[in-house]
């Protein structure tokens, strides 16, 4: 954690590294401070660009599969570089099976998923 939160400060409180930050948070199994990220993220949001990508990974860490899947269909309209990792990323793994995720695969034109 301590390394993450040295990433943030060095970003200058970068979006993607809040967002690796809040899914560390998750996996010790600390879901407040999870949605503290999540809730931070949204009010920088309101301001300026924040991917959806990010919104996908913390919602996948906290569980709210449907919302991920949804997050990850916009983050392909915005053309996200993250989803090209959608079928090698372990963050993912819980989605896999869920409906939906097969579509996302095909509509980045990736095989499998």
């Amino acid at each position: 954690m301590a390394e993450l939160n040295r990433a943030v400060e060095l970003s200058g409180g970068g979006t993607a590294m809040l967002a690796a930050l809040g899914v560390a948070q998750a996996a010790a199994g600390r879901p407040e401070e999870t949605k503290a990220v999540v809730a931070e993220l949204a009010e920088r949001a309101k301001t300026g660009h924040v991917e959806a990508a990010h919104f996908a990974f913390l919602a996948t860490a906290l569980g709210d599969r449907k919302r991920a899947i949804d997050l990850l269909a916009r983050s392909c309209d915005e053309r996200s570089r993250f989803v090209v990792f959608l079928n090698v990323w372990p963050i993912y793994d819980p989605l896999r099976g869920e409906p939906g995720w097969q579509e996302l695969v095909r509509r980045v034109g990736l095989a499998g998923g």
